[in-house]
């Protein structure tokens, strides 16, 4: 669930965004290669891969896997590192 999730977040980034796979690739620091296996849903991406689609992006890792904000009630914890 979470390489599809990832998958489609990227897919329709890149289309919004009017990206490649190749100029979207290289703003997040991958290979072209890799970044078309991780868009296409083919392989598990790693924290560190994770981290640098949101670095490429711009967005948070909720942003980029589209995870709703948590109910005013409840308070997220801030992510330090």
């Amino acid at each position: 669930m979470f390489s599809k999730n990832l998958s489609i977040s990227i897919l329709q980034l890149c289309s919004s965004r009017d990206l490649s796979y190749e100029e979207a690739a290289e703003r997040c620091g991958l290979s072209p290669r890799y970044f078309g296996s991780v868009a296409r849903g083919q392989t598990n991406a790693s924290i560190i891969t994770l981290e640098k689609l949101c670095d490429g992006f711009e967005l948070t890792p909720n942003e980029l896997l589209r995870i709703p904000p948590l109910p005013d009630s409840r308070i997220p914890m801030a992510v330090v590192e």
